[in-house]
């Protein structure tokens, strides 16, 4: 039987996730023949790292400090089971490295950084370990997340009300919320649905007694006059979030200018809060996160009348990614001013933040013990490899070209960098261990390379837009043995949004990636050949958006790059 050909163009996180995705399908081997096409030398993407000589040591080169959160479950079992395999097959013996344990290390706290009489000074916010490992994802569902952010909310409170020794009294039961929160009680048992007794008497007490009631869960159904009694408490629960929120400000304002961790602890009970109330009013538990995709997450916070909405955990996360149009981020000087180009998805943000401080397990966050490209790249490549998966270096691509009703990609050029002694699939990637440690080079193995020696005294940037000349130019082509079947992050997210070409196919701009999505799915033509398209930066959004949604059981994705302006997505494991 022939086998289908698979071509994976990139070796980011996405990319090894659609090729590790497809080697757990029963047989692959006698299916399919799957390639992964990388640019230079190295996998990785934007999380590719290296070493290189320096000053007697081999020392880390990447982005930064790496860390996975918790609530990362699908790469976390990915992962997993690839130090598994390796331990299995004792393909890195000498590696400190044995499980994903001994690579990832707990790390409870996260820092921000406030711009506060023209100096910055670190704001660190410590997070609870919660019960089991970020193998073991919870409930997944927003209700459930909406639960634990409250019982976030409740720990940072009574935090606030230590630190102001009694004086802030949120605990003051009067007012029409909290007679209305009397009232409901008494009739919901009286229907024989009884709240659970608050364990407290501040109004977000009685908020998270309600969201605890079983009925409330979106997944009880309840129907005839027990939904009438759901709805009006899902209206109660969202005016008594308000309300807390509003008297807490009037008890402490006095008091925040004077008293920085109070200030911190406020404004992380005002966003999260005002997230709380706008996700009820804006009706996201029936609508779903893109009800509100449509407007920038810190003018939503401001809408729904937070005033913390660009304090130092929000433009923070506007910082990390780059989530600016056009790159034009605060100008210096001024951080603590919203930029106009701010631009954030407000339903993609309030899903990370409620994953990320709510909907994590073990530990809130994981840091890697050495580069990126050593704890997750490696283990993955070794693992890939001897299963079978075959890796082609040095072939960056150029284009991709669509056929004439542009309902297929027909072809894919790419340009073949160097030419690897013993054919295109021989080159081995990683250098001898360090430590024990399995690295990736900071420059290619010329050694392995026809006229490597040249190629290295040339100084062409294998990992840039450089072009090495003469120029070899590799088509794969659909019309010889080369088939589409395309998927894209577009239709997983259930929506047409407005993109941009990549440059790798401006044809992409005025195709109708519905059709081309259809085709994907239902033709199998005559080609041999699946395409497995990663264009998307780890960035972006489409690439991991999509790929957590492979990996949760979609059958086979074509990733196109998904660069819809207004809003940005982010992109989260």
């Amino acid at each position: 039987m022939n086998k289908e050909k698979i071509a994976i163009l990139g070796g980011g996180v996405g990319a090894l996730s659609a090729a590790y995705a497809l080697t757990k399908v029963p047989g692959w081997q006698d299916r399919y023949d799957i390639t992964v096409y990388q640019t230079g030398w190295r996998l990785g993407g934007k999380g590719a790292s290296s070493r290189r000589h320096f000053n007697g040591a081999w020392r880390i080169e990447e982005h930064g400090p790496h860390i996975w959160f918790g609530f990362y479950f699908n790469a976390f079992r990915i992962i997993s089971e690839a130090y598994d395999y390796c331990q299995e097959h004792n393909l890195t013996p000498e590696s400190p490295f044995q499980s994903w344990t001994d690579a990832f290390h707990p790390k409870r706290d996260g820092t921000f950084m406030e711009y506060v009489g023209r100096c910055w000074r670190p704001w660190v916010v410590s997070m609870p370990d919660r019960s089991g490992s970020p193998l073991e994802p919870g409930d997944p569902h927003i209700w459930s997340h909406i639960l634990d952010a409250i019982g976030l909310l409740l720990d940072w409170h009574d935090v606030v009300e230590e630190r102001v020794a009694g004086n802030a009294t949120n605990k003051r039961s009067s007012g029409w919320a909290s007679a209305v929160a009397k009232i409901y009680a008494r009739v919901t048992a009286f229907f024989g649905q009884p709240v659970p007794r608050p364990q407290g008497e501040s109004l977000l007490h009685k908020a998270h007694a309600i969201a605890k009631a079983p009925q409330m869960h979106p997944r009880a159904r309840p129907s005839g006059f027990a939904s009438l009694l759901v709805r009006l408490g899902q209206w109660l629960l969202k005016h008594l979030v308000k309300a807390f929120r509003n008297r807490l400000r009037r008890d402490i304002d006095h008091l925040l200018e004077e008293h920085a961790d109070l200030r911190h602890f406020w404004e992380m009970l005002d966003i999260g809060a005002t997230s709380i109330y706008g996700l009820l009013a804006d009706g996201v538990l029936s609508k779903g996160y893109d009800a509100i995709e449509g407007i920038d997450f810190s003018r939503w916070l401001e809408k729904h009348g937070c005033t913390e909405y660009w304090s130092p955990p929000i433009h923070g996360i506007y910082d990390s990614g780059a989530h600016y149009e056009n790159g034009k981020a605060a100008p210096a000087g001024k951080p603590n001013v919203r930029p106009a180009s701010a631009n954030l998805a407000a339903g993609t943000a309030v899903q990370a933040l409620l994953r990320m401080f709510a909907g994590y397990s073990g530990a809130f966050s994981y840091k890697m013990q050495a580069g990126m490209g050593e704890t997750v790249f490696t283990p993955l490549y070794l693992a890939l490899k001897h299963l079978g998966v075959k890796f082609a270096f040095f072939h960056r691509t150029m284009a991709l070209g669509l056929s004439h009703d542009r309902t297929n990609v027909d072809t894919v050029q790419m340009e073949v960098q160097a030419k690897v002694r013993g054919g295109a699939e021989a080159y081995e990637a990683l250098m001898d261990p360090i430590g024990g440690i399995r690295c990736w080079p900071a420059a290619p193995l010329y050694g392995q390379l026809e006229d490597g020696a040249e190629l290295e005294r040339s100084g062409v940037d294998l990992e840039g837009s450089d072009s090495v000349e003469p120029r070899r130019i590799r088509t794969l082509s659909r019309g010889n043995r080369f088939g589409t079947r395309i998927r894209s992050a577009l239709e997983a997210n259930g929506s047409r949004r407005q993109h941009r070409a990549d440059p790798i196919c401006p044809a992409l701009g005025n195709a109708d990636i519905r059709a081309i999505m259809r085709r994907g799915q239902s033709a199998r033509g005559g080609g041999l050949c699946r395409t497995v398209l990663n264009l998307a930066g780890h960035e972006s959004g489409a690439g991991a958006r999509g790929m957590a949604r492979f990996c949760r059981g979609t059958e086979h994705p074509l990733l196109c790059r998904s660069t819809g302006r207004n809003p940005r997505r982010a992109a989260f494991g």
